[in-house]
């Protein structure tokens, strides 16, 4: 078995930039090509991340000129792999502008929408509290994951749109629910309050 610890470059020739791997070189040598071949994909996809963020801004705004069937037509004409198409889109999403993308790399910038994203009440005022910030938190993603769940509906055989479409409204009946809870709550504490 190979002894997986790198040194420093051996004694012996070094391969070139244009020697391509073989059984021959040591883990030394197949260490150095793969971190320089790596240092190379990361550079070049810092300098396509923002083109990521353009894609994405085209597709949103054409995406609301098409049904869900559609868009996927839509997408293959334009050769664009509907993947590809819904990481733009989602990079899109989660930066406000192309400078923000800027010096990322494509998995990065595409990662950050995973992480909570500041927004305008990220902070409680004297007048919120830490509970409702969090609670605007939680609401911001379902509404953020809605949207991404929707993306690939057209991908969806008959069958699986009707049982989504049956999830989903057992779903709102829910919410309908809590928010006739909530506002009741609201009515009975403004009527105590004056």
């Amino acid at each position: 078995m190979a002894d997986l610890t790198t040194g420093e470059k051996g004694c012996g020739p070094q391969p070139s930039d244009n020697d391509l791997p073989s059984h021959s070189w040591t883990i030394d040598q197949l260490t150095a090509y793969a971190k320089r071949e790596y240092g190379t994909i990361l550079t070049n996809e810092r300098t396509v991340a923002p083109s990521y963020w353009r894609l994405g801004c085209a597709l949103n705004i054409a995406r609301k000129n098409f049904s869900q069937g559609q868009w996927g037509q839509y997408l293959a004409s334009l050769d664009i792999d509907k993947t590809r198409a819904s990481k733009a889109r989602s990079i899109f999403g989660t930066f406000s502008t192309v400078d923000e993308v800027e010096g990322r790399t494509v998995e990065e910038a595409y990662a950050a929408r995973r992480q909570d994203a500041p927004t305008k009440s990220s902070t409680p005022t004297d007048e919120q509290s830490e509970l409702s910030v969090h609670f605007a938190r939680i609401l911001a993603k379902v509404e953020k994951n809605a949207d991404r769940l929707f993306e690939g509906v057209a991908e969806l055989t008959l069958p699986e749109k009707l049982e989504l479409r049956k999830t989903l409204q057992q779903t709102l009946a829910r919410l309908r629910a809590q928010l006739q809870q909530l506002d009741a709550s609201l009515k009975g504490e403004l009527a105590a309050s004056k």
